[in-house]
């Protein structure tokens, strides 16, 4: 993909974000192996610029979805059920 294209969705996915209410913050100080995350009550998404797995930018609109979809289990049963995490992660992609 273009950097021209990158940028262009990187802008309107910043757009949607400020149009929510939703804070963006790149954490530069995680490993590479750290993810990405989204507190949906704080409308907050942390972002590990380091994290390669996929582009920075489907990584963004994921988390954005977290929170503009917001989960239907409480956050204590999504962080430990695996079923119910891999279940909810297939949804947001």
């Amino acid at each position: 993909m273009s950097e021209n294209i990158r940028n262009d969705i990187l802008y309107d996915l910043e757009q949607i974000a400020r149009s929510n209410d939703i804070t963006i913050i790149d954490v530069d100080q995680l490993s590479e192996s750290a993810p990405d995350s989204s507190i949906e009550k704080s409308k907050l998404i942390l972002m590990n610029p380091a994290y390669d797995k996929s582009s920075y930018e489907f990584r963004l609109a994921h988390e954005m979805n977290h929170i503009l979809y917001v989960n239907e289990c409480p956050d204590e049963v999504y962080q430990f059920s695996p079923y119910i995490k891999h279940g909810e992660e297939l949804s947001v992609h």
